[in-house]
């Protein structure tokens, strides 16, 4: 466990409030970044990098602690029904990078959450023993490129 994690915990046991950033992807969507369909805005990380950060950027700015990868829809599951599953570990990948580079320009030292979600956009649900694989993937790809939660 990392230095700037423990001291987290430790605020929370002592009963402290902790921000973290907020709606993400709604941001992006209220800013006019592109939906893909059946996967919402998962692809901001790609299509439109610079207002993630900057809403990344913002968040840090007005105190979060934890800033939260733009990763809900961007599961396994979520990117077959949306055929863009050739972008799981770019979209992964590159929304973990975005949220450190904010944090870095920001000078602070929040703390990056990997976003991962069950959720479907479509009545296609994957089976339990898909969606574990399905969510150790996207774990393995967020601990890979350094978030911290």
């Amino acid at each position: 466990m990392n230095r700037r994690y423990k001291k987290l915990i430790k605020k929370m046991q002592l009963g402290k409030c902790i921000m973290i950033d907020g709606a993400t992807g709604t941001e992006l969507e209220r800013r006019g970044v592109p939906q893909i369909p059946n996967a919402w805005n998962g692809g901001g990380a790609l299509s439109h990098p610079e207002i993630l950060q900057e809403i990344h950027k913002e968040y840090i700015e007005l105190g979060a602690k934890i800033i939260i990868t733009n990763t809900f829809a961007t599961g396994k599951h979520t990117l077959e029904d949306a055929k863009q599953i050739h972008n799981f570990e770019k979209l992964n990948s590159k929304s973990v990078s975005i949220a450190k580079r904010a944090c870095k320009i920001v000078k602070k030292n929040s703390l990056i959450a990997g976003s991962i979600s069950y959720w479907t956009f479509t009545k296609n649900k994957p089976s339990f023993e898909t969606l574990k694989s399905n969510v150790k993937d996207q774990a393995l790809i967020f601990k890979k490129n350094g978030a911290d939660i």
